[in-house]
């Protein structure tokens, strides 16, 4: 939770851009900017980040059923396993 930001809180106040609200955040610093886009990555449910069965690299998943990070990587598994 809080605890990744070592009590320094990011904060952030509501704009409107063209009608319609959104989000704007204020970092105590690039770090701190960081560790909340990669906690917001790792909770996402449509494209979370996910490590490649085959090399075992993260990726952003396209969909959340993705197991590999290329097509690549698929096929090598894919063999790897019919030898």
């Amino acid at each position: 939770s809080m605890a990744a930001f070592d009590g320094m809180t990011p904060t952030y106040h509501v704009a409107l851009m063209e009608d319609r609200p959104y989000l704007v955040w204020n970092f105590n610093s690039l770090l701190q900017g960081i560790q909340l886009m990669f906690s917001m990555m790792l909770t996402d449910e449509n494209r979370p980040i996910k490590m490649c069965r085959n090399c075992g690299k993260a990726f952003i998943a396209k969909r959340y059923r993705d197991k590999f990070c290329s097509k690549e990587c698929s096929g090598e598994y894919k063999n790897s396993i019919d030898v």
